[in-house]
């Protein structure tokens, strides 16, 4: 993966940043970019929802079966 591909995945997830690990990263470019924007979107639904609620520790991505967790 391209630094630059990774900069296209970090705009697309501001404002909480690119995906720290690089192969997550790489699976979520590996995906057709109408995907990518619907994945992104959840993605952020959920870092968003997790960093309102008490009590939950930064969330951690990694894959699992090869896919995004």
């Amino acid at each position: 993966m391209t630094s630059r591909s990774l900069m296209k995945i970090k705009e697309r997830n501001d404002p909480m940043g690119a995906i720290e690990n690089t192969k997550v990263a790489a699976v979520f470019e590996h995906y057709p970019e109408h995907i990518q924007k619907k994945l992104l979107f959840l993605r952020q639904l959920i870092l968003d929802t997790a960093s309102e609620i008490d009590g939950i520790d930064p969330l951690e991505e990694t894959l699992k079966w090869g896919e995004p967790s």
